[in-house]
């Protein structure tokens, strides 16, 4: 193993690692360290033995549910050790999924394994996103599962046959920078979805700038229950006002004919302290829309503000062009380098 390859950061006190250690038996254990010189047997690719996991009830597991069945195609079972990660607390927050499918796509292309989305998580994806390429355990699940080869970081590879499952909220994002093209490919929103962030980008630019061409720039504003957990975990305070204001008044110096369209949990507070000027158009405001349908248009912007979130990190990935954000979550840093931090 290079021991110059990134490692991934381990969080055992995830919800998620409790559960798993609850449900499997003793020999799923991570193997100690003094044990690693013992010759294991490859992942069978026969008939399920009586009373033997398979894949489906790892699937089953990091989910924390039944799931429903897929349109996958079954594959043949794994001839060596697989990719995938533990779903982290809330899989409906579209971000964390993404960082997700992101985490096992580059896992998996670092190690040679193969790669394996949780059901759950693939399902809720493609509900957005069209031709995504990795498959979910779903695909194998008629397999048997190793529970004993299995570790949670690539530094504790050893054997070919050995999978590793990412703990939740683990993954060091950073890491996928260098292969982001290739991950962005990845997240291509599905036709309506596209189609109807054009023409609400249209409608806004008809009534805001009928006379301009505009440049657009999508404004995340995470809310909500967020503040509890900057105070939780940061001792921070949510951004104020100011933040947005520095950082419309750089595009308005930098750009022409700015639109600012903001996306938020919270409408109201941004119409509040931004809805009385007339570059600025709130969504959400007096109707509703779906995650998706936000995300899309966000990623159909020019350029991009938010202040934290994997929201808003991904809706300045997906649109390109420049993003001013806000680093007081400590979650990222400015490896892209058309990424501003303004405080």
């Amino acid at each position: 193993m290079n021991a110059r390859r990134p490692a991934i950061i381990i969080t055992f006190g995830s919800l998620m690692l409790t559960i798993w250690y609850v449900n499997f038996p003793p020999n799923l254990q991570r193997q100690c360290e003094d044990c690693g010189t013992e010759t294991a047997s490859p992942i069978p690719s026969n008939a399920v033995e009586p009373n033997q996991y398979t894949f489906k009830d790892l699937d089953k597991l990091l989910c924390s549910r039944e799931v429903e069945p897929s349109n996958e195609t079954m594959r043949p079972c794994p001839k060596h050790g697989i990719a995938t990660m533990i779903p982290g607390g809330r899989t409906a927050i579209v971000g964390n999924q993404m960082w997700e499918y992101s985490a096992i796509w580059f896992v998996a292309k670092e190690t040679g394994r193969q790669p394996y989305i949780p059901t759950c998580v693939k399902l809720a994806l493609e509900g957005i996103f069209e031709g995504m390429s990795l498959p979910s355990l779903q695909a194998i699940g008629h397999c048997p599962f190793d529970q004993s080869s299995s570790v949670d970081s690539m530094e504790q590879l050893v054997l070919p046959h050995q999978s590793i499952i990412v703990p939740a909220f683990s993954f060091e994002r950073r890491l996928a920078i260098p292969h982001l093209d290739e991950v962005v490919r990845e997240f291509k929103f599905k036709k309506p979805l596209r189609d109807k962030a054009q023409e609400d980008l249209r409608e806004i630019a008809a009534d805001l700038l009928p006379s301009a061409t505009p440049t657009f720039i999508g404004v995340h504003v995470r809310r909500g229950d967020y503040g509890a957990f900057l105070k939780r975990k940061w001792n921070a305070t949510m951004v104020t006002a100011t933040f947005f204001r520095k950082s419309m008044n750089y595009y308005r110096a930098k750009f022409s004919n700015c639109l600012f369209i903001y996306i938020s949990d919270d409408p109201l507070w941004c119409f509040q302290h931004f809805g009385n000027l007339s570059d600025v158009f709130v969504t959400s405001l007096n109707s509703r829309r779906t995650p998706a349908e936000d995300l899309a248009l966000m990623a159909a912007c020019n350029h991009t503000i938010f202040d934290y979130g994997t929201f808003g990190e991904w809706g300045s990935i997906l649109a390109g062009g420049l993003a001013i954000f806000n680093n007081r979550d400590q979650n990222i840093n400015p490896h892209l380098p058309n990424w501003i931090i303004m405080e």
